[in-house]
């Protein structure tokens, strides 16, 4: 997995590439949600357009994500999943638990 954080109005963008299926892809996620805490962005929106793959260890990335945020108060906002991911949130219910938006923009315009 590749990662990088653009800064759109007053949210981060992180942009993830390649397969959600690592621990030490967990711990890189973790320590720039972190980051982008001591920033103080309002929320995070993570653009899933580069994921092909997403399997239980990358759930639970994305749901630590969700948590931390969440005991911030702020939102961990999902954009651009492909019909895979959408298909996997759905059978694990996680489709109830995240914001999820078709395009970055309505995810940062959600926020706003």
């Amino acid at each position: 997995m590749e990662i990088s954080v653009d800064y759109i109005k007053q949210s981060a963008v992180i942009r993830l590439t390649g397969d959600l299926t690592g621990e030490e892809q967990t711990d890189v996620f973790n320590v720039k949600i972190a980051d982008l805490l001591k920033e103080n962005k309002f929320n995070i929106v993570v653009d899933l357009y580069g994921i092909k793959y997403v399997n239980s260890t990358g759930l639970r990335m994305l749901i630590n994500g969700y948590n931390i945020l969440k005991n911030s108060g702020k939102e961990l906002i999902l954009a651009n999943c492909s019909e895979k991911v959408k298909d996997i949130l759905g059978y694990t219910k996680l489709n109830q638990v995240f914001k999820i938006y078709d395009n970055v923009e309505d995810a940062v315009n959600s926020s706003a």
